[in-house]
């Protein structure tokens, strides 16, 4: 989803600059000279490449972007042109956005140059565009990541809350168990004692029936 994303950003962001360059013969040039056809067009070939390249990260899967990554690297390190900079951003940058890759990303999106150093500013634009898109990208996660921990805390709340009342559900069943066990032995004991009673009572009319019979009323 994040490197779709980023993907739909820097196709909007080249657009926007073709676009801007066809136009103006420049896109928001720091120096006058800079304006110039010639610099447009080459700048805007440049930009159709970036553009290409970005078509063929789409849907690379994770090997095959490694392998993307080591190849950009080497030819930053080789070339360390402009182009070569951003292509290496642009792998970069479809990591994680708490990734160290994705903040290398950020620092070689740097407009800051040294004194003296004369920049592309049809590419130097790109990057600050593409740089405040990934900065944007990066707050967008960093909101998420926040309000995923509130939704974990308030649901690690709601468990602890719902575990409790269970628990005192229990303690609640077990006292009620042990009431109707209670219960039940008190009525086996008062029946026990009611059967003891009809013993007696029968015991006691066989008693007197025999004691009349002895004194010699036979009818009783």
């Amino acid at each position: 989803m994040k490197r779709n994303s980023v993907s739909l950003l820097i196709w909007a962001v080249i657009g926007s600059l073709i676009s801007s360059c066809m136009t103006q013969g420049g896109l928001l040039s720091l120096s006058k000279t800079n304006r110039e056809k010639p610099a447009a067009i080459v700048s805007s070939s440049e930009i159709a490449i970036l553009l290409s390249y970005n078509k063929h990260l789409i849907g690379l899967p994770k090997e095959a972007l490694e392998e993307e990554k080591a190849k950009a690297e080497k030819a930053f390190t080789d070339f360390n042109g402009p182009i070569h900079r951003l292509r290496l951003a642009m792998v970069l940058s479809l990591s994680n956005p708490a990734s160290d890759d994705y903040k290398r990303a950020r620092t070689l999106l740097s407009v800051d140059l040294p004194e003296g150093a004369k920049p592309d500013p049809v590419l130097r634009d790109f990057a600050i565009f593409l740089d405040a898109g990934l900065f944007r990208l990066e707050e967008q996660e960093t909101r998420h990541r926040a309000l995923s921990q509130k939704l974990l805390k308030e649901q690690a709340v709601r468990d602890q809350e719902m575990s409790q009342k269970i628990k005192n559900q229990e303690n609640q069943n077990q006292k009620l168990l042990q009431k109707l066990k209670e219960e039940e032995e008190q009525g086996q004991k008062l029946q026990k004692m009611i059967e003891e009673l009809k013993t007696i009572e029968k015991n006691i009319m066989n008693d007197k029936k025999i004691m009349k019979r002895e004194n010699g009323n036979p009818s009783q």
